[in-house]
Parts: structure tokens; sequence; C-alpha cells
């Protein structure tokens, strides 16, 4: 009996670290339904948003997820989401430095992370 809860509990805890390691590395998931693009969670850049949807109009169905992975943004999808599509999707999220991407909030452009720190003109 004690054996099965330590088991139980060891399955739990694992499956909530790996739950919240997952969302800690998602940096956007959107839904693609009848070639519209619904943003569910995070904030990219315009651009590539505008990218997605140009892309995503001929997909009818599919969950779209941008994560964080060794220092670059990985594209997946499920759903019906074509091998042209899924790449043309994947060229959107490559094209783009992994901190261009998700410098972004609601205003625009987020600050620097250096506050009084100038960037020097090349």
């Amino acid at each position: 009996m004690y054996g099965a809860v330590m088991v139980a509990t060891a399955i739990a805890g694992f499956f909530a670290v790996w739950f919240a390691s997952r969302n800690a590395t998602t940096l956007f998931v959107a839904q693609v339904i009848d070639g519209e693009l619904i943003v569910q969670k995070g904030n990219i850049a315009p651009r590539a948003i505008s990218h997605m949807r140009d892309v995503v109009a001929r997909v009818p169905r599919a969950t779209i997820r941008i994560v964080r992975e060794q220092g670059r943004a990985r594209l997946t999808a499920s759903g019906k989401v074509g091998a042209t599509e899924l790449q043309q999707l994947r060229n959107v999220v490559g094209s783009m430095p992994l901190a261009q991407l998700v410098r972004f909030t609601e205003r625009g452009p987020s600050p620097s992370p250096m506050p009084g720190k100038r960037r020097r003109k090349a």
C-alpha cells in the first residue's frame, strides 16, 4: 500500500515538473480554424504573425506551438497541416532571431534589458 502511494506521488510529481517546464519554454500557441489564426498564448512580432496568417489561410484546422529550445525558436504543429504549409511556417519562425521574435509586448518592442545603456550605431 505504502509503495503504491509513493509510486503514484512520484508519477504525479514528474508530470507536474514536465508540465511546468513545458509551459516555461512555450513562447506562443495558436489555433487555426478554417484558415483563421487565433492566438491563445504568447505574443510574438507582428511581422511573424502576419506571415503566419498568410500561410494558414489554406489550413482547415491546426494547433501551432512555438517553443524555446537550445536558444532557438522551434515550431511544431498538429492537425491538418500539409508538409508545404508546415515548412513555410518553420521558415517564418526561422527567418527571425529569437530575440526579435519574442521581445514584443502589446505596446511594441520591449525596452532594453539594461536601462541607461544605449546601443552604438554601426
